[in-house]
């Protein structure tokens, strides 16, 4: 009987013990969901004659966060996956030449983005949590090709630079435009404590190629400056 009672009393400690450990824990870790929004400045680049010389152009986006500290007061490290739609802009500075005309290209891009993101945490048990890291982007464009790719000839028309169907129009390249786009992105930022929830403002800079391409001649990618805002919301 001795024995049973020394068995059981050793079982609830240990179970204690592991309830108490495992309840630190989840403490320690922190993760919530936060709405972002910001600007951004694009950049578009080609391989051929068509984004030749763009400037970068206004744009924004907004979604939804999910911030995880793995072990918010000891460990150093930040993680974050996201989701969001931006809407993007870019246009050459002065015309180009495409068969003969001169023409200037733009693009107008809507995206549905995901993101995956690390950083390092330099001061974890500051006011301001200043942290450095980097991820992988990708980008779906949702767009119509004949929205997304226009080219602008001198009299200010504006036409589509691809048309897969109509192979009698001039200046049309005959194949569809790139669809989706991809890269990694570096961010520097902070998270502030704002009551009892946490506001984080980040800047960053993003490089995406667009992986589907219009053909096997003319590659597409874009350079994206970025300026956001986020705000936990549970």
């Amino acid at each position: 009987m001795k024995k049973s009672f020394q068995f059981l009393f050793l079982a609830l400690l240990i179970s204690t013990s592991s309830f108490s450990q495992s309840a630190d824990a989840d403490t320690d870790a922190k993760y919530f969901f936060s709405v972002v929004a910001g600007f951004n400045s694009v950049q578009l680049h080609s391989s051929g004659p068509i984004f030749e010389d763009t400037k970068f152009n206004s744009g924004y986006s907004i979604g939804l966060q999910f911030n995880l500290f793995p072990d918010y007061e000891f460990q150093q490290f930040y993680t974050r996956a996201a989701i969001y739609y931006s809407k993007e802009r870019s246009e050459n500075e002065t015309p180009v030449v495409i068969q003969g005309e001169p023409v200037r290209a733009k693009g107008d891009f809507s995206f549905a983005n995901i993101e995956a993101f690390i950083a390092y945490r330099f001061a974890k048990q500051a006011t301001v949590d200043v942290y450095l890291g980097a991820g992988f982007l990708f980008q779906q464009k949702i767009t119509k090709d004949d929205d997304a790719y226009r080219f602008i000839d001198t009299d200010g028309n504006e036409f589509p630079i691809f048309d897969r169907e109509n192979l009698s129009l001039p200046l049309r390249f005959q194949s569809e435009g790139p669809k989706a786009a991809l890269g990694p992105f570096a961010e520097l930022g902070a998270f502030v404590p704002v009551g009892n929830k946490l506001l984080g403002i980040s800047t960053g800079v993003q490089y995406s190629y667009f992986k589907t391409n219009s053909s096997a001649k003319l590659n597409f990618e874009k350079t994206t400056l970025y300026l956001r805002a986020s705000y936990e919301l549970f």
